[in-house]
């Protein structure tokens, strides 16, 4: 504390005669006894302080300072230097002494420096903050009856809290905090009175608790839902909360849900960094101890939501896997009320967001907030729209946080929907990582998902998982399944070609994951397990193996099921392994080329599995449950898919009693998928009748090219090529394969693994059906650069492909991309004119590819002609022997005279061209060879 001591100068009508006025040692200042007013004191405190940022009250007191009269009557002014924050905040006591006696004038004034206002003196208005457009309390539509029991009611308790601190303190609406919060849960969602246990400042005491909008001090109302009915019970001390907390560590269990809803103020001691909240008549609850409090309750979860200034501080103190945080501010803020309505800024809105509309029963627009909102959800709401967050106040701000348990069932959690404290399940939100070291090394500020784009850079991103839709994406990818020829799968967690062989058996491994936030103890659920041929399209038929699908070709069963038998604790993984061994019916069918493996796994607690979870279409409804996962994974084990043709071979059945037209589209939301066009060429090859159904519904595609030679063959060149309208017929199965081809015109130094997803859809519905995952990979190798030697060889070129230092093959493509030729050389005609020509070489280890271009250049093969006039003939020299089937064409530049067509002899160097009757005029002479120009000569005769 500061003292420090002030003459009182100012007041009117004082008669001044003294030259200085300097601590208790200056002069006899002989004045008449005067007294001094209310207006007085409050214009000299206005004075000391910025009175365009204050508030001020008086009161009553007595002098507490022995030197400046102790036990004189004075005004008490007090000074809020942070209006619409709640305490603990800067603030001043101006004890100014009420009458000034005649004679030596000494230590008159004594001001005080706090951070929280007088408990023992009844305060008034002086000057305050323009405050709000309403003082209405709220109202939540009346407690109507039971017309939907709800379950979730039952198994919710709340224990509402307002400390208080004094009546000075105690501002009108922290009690409307606690109304609000109390209609929600009784009105909107019928929880019971009696798990309801309310503790406010001074509880059923009538003496006045609280200070009034409306000016002066009142007591706090004990009904806060106006049906005339008492509802708090005790007052808010230490001891009374600790009975209450005990008395449910008894009662609550698993099935059960407590919120504990705490408004009024804090503080925060700097000294021991330790947080904690005022309770009634200024004792304080720090965040030990409330934590300690809460360790007794064996509830399924606990929701702690707290509006009190440096709230933020009780977080990381308080966070369980089991336990949802919520906090108006960081530990080292103020909290604040909102700027036009009688509450805490925070805790209104977060309450709204739970009851769906605000406290006078205005529907919320803009924001998916509804009764039965998740409660990590109102957070979201909360923080956005608290003025104090999201505006350039510039005293005042508080940033809310929020401590979760990410990706568990605490995001399911509502006010009318308690969910399990275990859930093992498939994750499919990439969360492999331990989820308890990471809640416990981060506190998460996490912002709605659909906040606009200028969300104020400290928030961090968070997927919102319950408003995924796992259809559109690539459900029957899942990374909790793969497959290993060996019993190596801890280890090597990545699925590889299954080698299918009698008596030998492939091993299935998952990985399950407890969503929940207790630990699963071993006991009661199992994992089971069916596999498929790959397949576009997946019915539940072929996953059981049933003769129907069996005889359309669509092979399948299941095996297991495993039981899980290991501790799993909240948020960890446990990997199941499960072994696959076909039987001789399906043996024969999966040792075929081409054959390869669809997984899928399934969580339930039932000992006779015979039904999957599918939708209209009998597919298997991966995206509706973390029960289910699926894998639908080709991966290509590049040694064998070169040795063996179209091994990357999947089904697209019209798995229909009607005709039906699909599309087949690449859907990866992978960015760097992209790549992969630009640095391979990638194509399907279509069965024959496959092709032909896509060419009857109209060969409709988007970003494709088909091959200019082989018609069943198409190039995918993006991300976002299509194959639409192929027209099945009813239970009609053709199959597709997937070829990419990496270019290696330079060195690969890096390797490249790449997933290309393809997906089957319904042409009219839009449905995703299933898809099927291509994992193509090329290992670092040398770079492929076939240099063509050309060599000229009488009327033909002959084009040779070299420097390829290994095994490949050779396709040779004229300038129209047609087929020519294979081998490493090709023998094409000379001509007239330069023609172009593409070689691919593709290696036979890895499939990699190169492209040399080649242009011949043409050449006329007349080497001269003597056309002398003193003789009858006209001698034609070649310049080289001519090919068999070759003649010579004479013509007239006038174009009336027929064209002389002569034979030539194969190898003819040659030849003589008689003259006798041809007129002097222009004239060419023209080389043909199997059919084509190959040179040409103007002459004069």
């Amino acid at each position: 504390m500061r003292k420090i001591i002030y003459f009182i100068m100012f007041l009117t009508g004082v008669n001044v005669n003294a030259q200085s006025v300097i601590g208790g040692g200056g002069p006899v200042i002989d004045v008449k006894e005067i007294t001094v007013t209310d207006s007085m004191a409050v214009s000299f405190a206005m004075e000391k302080t910025d009175r365009r940022k204050c508030e001020y009250y008086i009161g009553d007191a007595t002098m507490p300072i022995k030197d400046v009269g102790s036990g004189d009557a004075c005004w008490l002014v007090f000074v809020d230097e942070c209006p619409y924050a709640g305490w603990e905040h800067p603030c001043k006591y101006f004890y100014i002494k009420k009458s000034i006696e005649s004679g030596r004038i000494e230590k008159s004034v004594f001001i005080l420096d706090s951070v929280r206002p007088p408990g023992d003196v009844d305060l008034r208005r002086v000057k305050v903050m323009p405050r709000f457009r309403t003082d209405r309390k709220p109202v939540v539509g009346k407690l109507q009856p039971y017309t939907d029991m709800n379950a979730s009611s039952g198994h919710t308790y709340a224990v509402i809290l307002s400390g208080g601190m004094n009546r000075n303190a105690n501002s009108e609406r922290y009690w409307n905090d606690c109304s609000f919060i109390y209609q929600t849960l009784r009105n909107t969602y019928h929880v019971p009175k009696e798990n309801i246990s309310v503790l406010i400042s001074d509880g059923t005491d009538p003496a006045d608790d609280m200070t009034l909008y409306s000016g002066g001090t009142g007591s706090s109302p004990l009904d806060l839902d106006g049906d005339g009915v008492p509802d708090t019970e005790y007052s808010a001390t230490k001891a009374n909360l600790s009975g209450v907390i005990s008395s449910l560590s008894g009662r609550l269990t698993d099935s059960d849900h407590l919120l504990v809803f705490v408004t009024s103020h804090g503080g925060y001691d700097r000294n021991t960094g330790r947080s904690y909240l005022y309770m009634w008549n200024n004792e304080k609850l720090y965040d030990t101890e409330l934590d300690a409090c809460l360790d007794r309750v064996d509830a399924g979860f606990i929701t702690v939501v707290l509006g009190q200034c440096n709230s933020g501080g009780f977080v990381g103190v308080l966070k369980r896997p089991n336990r949802i945080i919520a906090a108006a501010c960081k530990a080292d803020e103020l909290s604040y009320e909102c700027p036009e309505l009688p509450f805490n800024e925070f805790m209104y809105h977060w309450t709204c967001a739970l009851n769906g509309s605000d406290a006078y029963g205005n529907d919320i627009t803009g924001w998916n907030c509804r009764k039965g909102l998740p409660i990590v959800k109102a957070w979201n709401y909360a923080s956005f729209n608290d003025h104090y967050a999201n505006s350039n106040y510039v005293f005042a701000h508080e940033t809310p946080m929020q401590n979760s348990f990410t990706h568990s069932v605490a995001n399911d959690l509502s006010l009318d929907s308690i969910p399990p404290t275990v859930d093992l399940c498939f994750d499919y939100y990439g969360k492999d990582n331990d989820m308890v070291s990471e809640m416990n090394t981060k506190t998460y500020v996490t912002p709605s998902p659909f906040l606009p784009v200028k969300w104020p850079k400290y928030y961090a991103e968070q997927i919102d998982e319950e408003d995924m839709d796992l259809r559109q994406f690539n459900f029957w990818k899942s990374p909790y399944i793969w497959i290993r020829n060996q019993e190596d799968g801890v280890e090597n967690q990545e699925t590889e070609r299954p080698i299918i062989e009698r008596r030998k058996p492939i091993f299935v491994y998952v990985k399950v994951r407890n969503r929940g936030v207790k630990s699963y103890n071993g006991n009661g659920m199992s994992v089971y397990t069916c596999w498929a041929k790959s397949s576009m399209a997946i019915p539940e038929d072929q996953w059981l193996g049933v003769a129907q699908s069996l005889k359309l070709g669509l092979f399948g069963g299941t095996f297991g099921p495993v039981d899980i038998s290991q501790e799993i604790q909240a948020g960890n993984n446990s990997i199941i392994m499960a072994e696959l061994t076909l039987a001789n019916k399906n043996l024969t069918e999966m040792q075929k080329p081409g054959a390869n493996l669809c997984i899928l796994a399934y969580l339930d607690f039932s000992e006779d599995f015979g039904t999957i979870p599918v939708d209209s279409n009998n597919i298997a409804a991966v995206w509706n449950t973390n029960k289910l996962a699926q894998s639908n994974v080709i991966h290509s084990e590049l040694e064998a898919y070169y040795k063996e043709a179209d091994t990357m071979r999947v089904t697209v059945p019209n798995i229909r009693s009607t005709p039906k037209k699909y599309n087949i589209r690449v859907v990866s939301r992978d960015p760097k998928m992209n790549a992969v066009f630009s640095e391979a060429k990638v194509s399907v090859n279509m069965s024959k009748n496959l092709a032909l159904a896509w060419r009857q519904g109209g060969s409709v595609s988007q970003a494709v090219q088909p091959d200019r030679n082989i018609s069943e063959k198409l190039y995918i060149l993006s991300d976002s090529s299509r194959i639409d309208r192929i027209e099945l017929n009813p239970y009609q199965v053709e199959k597709i394969s997937l070829n990419c081809n990496f270019l290696a015109d330079k060195t690969i130094t890096e390797r490249k693994s790449y997933d290309i997803d393809l997906a089957m859809y319904d042409s009219e519905t839009g449905q995703c059906l299933g898809g099927e995952t291509f994992r193509v990979v090329q290992e670092p190798r040398p770079a492929i650069n076939p240099e063509v030697d050309i060599v000229n060889q009488g009327g033909t070129v002959v084009l040779t492909a070299g420097n390829v230092s290994e095994d490949a093959t050779y396709e040779w493509y004229d300038s129209e991309g047609r087929l020519i030729g294979t081998g490493a050389s090709l023998t094409v005609p000379s001509g007239m004119s330069a023609e172009n020509y593409t070689v691919k070489v593709e290696a036979m280890s890895d499939g990699a590819i190169s492209f040399s271009e080649v242009s011949v250049s043409g050449m006329s093969a007349i080497r001269s002609v003597d056309a002398n006039n003193n003789r009858d003939e006209v001698v034609v020299t070649f310049d080289r022997p001519v090919a068999s089937r070759s003649s010579l064409r004479l013509a007239y530049s006038s174009g009336n005279t027929p064209v002389s067509e002569y034979t030539l002899d194969c190898g003819a160097e040659s030849y003589v061209i008689p003259a006798t009757g041809m007129r002097p005029g222009v004239y060419q002479v023209s080389l043909i060879e199997n059919g084509k120009l190959a040179g040409s000569y103007k002459f004069v005769k």
